[in-house]
């Protein structure tokens, strides 16, 4: 017999199968509660694969935070969590326009007196107005 446990499985009275674990710290900037609660099925086999995966996709948002990737990989990782109430995008949309205003002026800085002052200007519109407002619309897509 399997040990559910492990897996963080366990099974309703309603005979559905249900994967609850506790969030490690680390990701808590990244998930909105403290403990993931998913139904996966009514079949055995079936929640063993998703709690597998589910497992795997917190370990490997762990092991992403260890070697300091983007946090836009680290959601993507933990899309895999179907409820939109477990993952916290709203930080996520908010954090990239920020980002890439500041690699826009980190931009404009290194060019800071290697250009002249009418392509220092066109770049501070290129990337502050069409480059922002056009990833604005991507991500809305």
């Amino acid at each position: 017999m399997i040990n559910l446990d492990k897996l963080y499985l366990t099974q309703t009275k309603y005979k559905t199968y249900q994967y609850k674990r506790r969030v490690p710290k680390v990701l808590l900037d990244f998930i909105n509660t403290v403990t993931i609660r998913q139904t996966v099925g009514s079949n055995q086999d079936e929640a063993i694969v998703k709690a597998v995966s589910f497992n795997s996709a917190l370990q490997d948002a762990l092991q992403l935070i260890e070697m300091g990737v983007t946090e836009t990989i680290i959601y993507d990782k933990l899309s895999i969590f179907n409820s939109t109430s477990i993952i916290k995008k709203s930080i996520k949309e908010e954090k990239q326009p920020k980002r890439l205003k500041n690699i826009a002026e980190e931009f404009i800085k290194s060019k800071d007196g290697l250009i002249s002052t009418h392509e220092l200007n066109s770049y501070k519109y290129v990337f502050k107005e069409v480059v922002a407002s056009t990833f604005k619309y991507i991500s809305k897509e």
